[in-house]
């Protein structure tokens, strides 16, 4: 028979699906305020079939991190994707500017294939990373201002 898939075969057959970048506030951070974070789009558990080489591979997959870049060198990571009411992460601009954030999902799991005359055998995936994912934000300043009044 042909060799059998590699976990980097089954990994390449098995469709993640792309963050969906939740953010509070959600079009316009504040420095000075902090911004939450999460990902609005992260199932429990991801299951693909698929056919490599005449074997069917069953993989299935969870999220484990969230590695999260704030575009201004800060960064932080989470085990879970968070929600609006509890974010997977947290951070303060000091600076107003757009920022690129970067979010890195890492999963794990498993495969299990047959087919060719094997007989079904269960492969650890160990962990990998997702192709990170980017968007832009953007962080404006608001200042107060002593205004004098006047008569009139």
């Amino acid at each position: 028979p042909p060799p059998p898939p590699t976990a980097a075969e089954a990994l390449a057959a098995t469709p993640f699906p792309p963050p969906d970048f939740g953010l509070n506030p959600n079009q316009l951070g504040l420095t000075g305020l902090p911004t939450w974070f999460w990902d609005g789009n992260a199932p429990a558990t991801v299951t693909a079939t698929s056919s490599i080489r005449g074997y069917t591979v069953v993989t299935t997959a969870h999220p484990v991190s969230f590695t999260w870049s704030f575009g201004d060198g800060a960064g932080a990571s989470s085990s879970s994707p968070g929600t609006e009411a509890k974010p997977s992460a947290e951070h303060v601009y000091q600076t107003k500017g757009v920022y690129t954030l970067t979010l890195t999902i890492a999963w794990s799991g498993q495969y299990t294939f047959s087919g060719n005359g094997v007989a079904a055998q269960t492969v650890p995936l160990g962990t990998v990373a997702q192709t990170p994912s980017t968007a832009s934000y953007r962080v404006q300043e608001i200042r107060s201002v002593l205004v004098t009044p006047t008569n009139g």
